[in-house]
């Protein structure tokens, strides 16, 4: 069964190969302020028509197409009447951030129109802002790892080739370097969890009572909302968070849900 891979960088967006071939691309038409409305529907699932028609055209040299969420997945499902999957591959993720990368030097204004929006639809929403902030620790979290692991790890390898006096001399420089740069991952870290703590007592006290604060904000992120979590069974809560696998395996792989997760300090 052969895979697509819908990516973007803001205003441009592409349905590539298993080996990275383009098959269908478009780009969003009309004044900045629409194309942003557009990338900002996408994500409830309201998906432009310029995406409809390049996801069409890709599904005819394709068997099914990978998109990064939900929302995204319905909406397409919806409109193109073909198989559309969610994927939390790292080859996928990784080409995503690429793209998205490029786009923010290159769509610079339309970047900093859609943070502005998004900044003022967060401000009234706490559900919005959990969420946000929520990723934000992630990302500080595999930062801070990465370094770390970093530091113990290629570093001692690295030096260990070296003579004695220049493992000495490179090494200091470099691993004072790298402290420096997990105290100030450390430093924001605290000052996120401050202030997730602070709106998740005041949006959701008997959820932070009884599950603890940062399990209760992962849940509600996971979940899109604390409306729709308190709705959601108990089963489905236990597995929230938990990754599933793109083609089926033999073995059934290990689930990790925001239950057995918690954020690292």
């Amino acid at each position: 069964m052969s895979t697509g891979y819908l990516i973007g960088n803001w205003s441009r967006f592409y349905v590539v190969d298993e080996k990275n071939r383009s098959l269908a691309k478009r780009e969003l038409t009309g004044s900045m302020q629409e194309r942003v409305e557009k990338i900002r529907k996408m994500r409830e699932g309201i998906i432009p028509s310029e995406i409809v028609e390049m996801v069409k055209e890709a599904l005819k040299s394709v068997d099914v197409i990978a998109v990064e969420d939900g929302g995204l997945a319905h909406g397409l499902n919806e409109r193109t009447k073909g198989k559309i999957v969610i994927s939390q591959e790292d080859t996928f993720r990784n080409l995503r951030l690429m793209f998205f990368r490029k786009g923010i030097y290159k769509e610079r204004d339309t970047v900093l129109l859609t943070a502005l929006y998004d900044k003022r639809e967060a401000d009234l929403k706490p559900d919005a802002v959990i969420h946000r902030l929520v990723e934000v620790l992630k990302t500080f979290d595999e930062s801070y790892q990465f370094y770390e692991n970093f530091k113990e790890t290629w570093y001692r390898d690295r030096f260990m080739k070296e003579s004695e006096e220049e493992a000495h001399s490179g090494e200091e420089l470099i691993i004072d370097g790298t402290d420096d740069l997990l105290k100030v991952f450390s430093h924001l870290q605290k000052k996120t969890q401050k202030r997730l703590a602070s709106i998740c007592k005041g949006y959701a006290p008997n959820l932070c009572s009884v599950a603890g604060i940062e399990v209760a904000a992962r849940l509600i992120a996971e979940a899109g909302s604390l409306k729709r979590l308190s709705v959601l069974s108990a089963g489905t809560i236990q597995l929230l968070g938990s990754r599933k696998r793109l083609t089926p395996v033999r073995t059934r792989p290990p689930k990790k849900s925001v239950a057995d997760s918690r954020f690292v300090p």
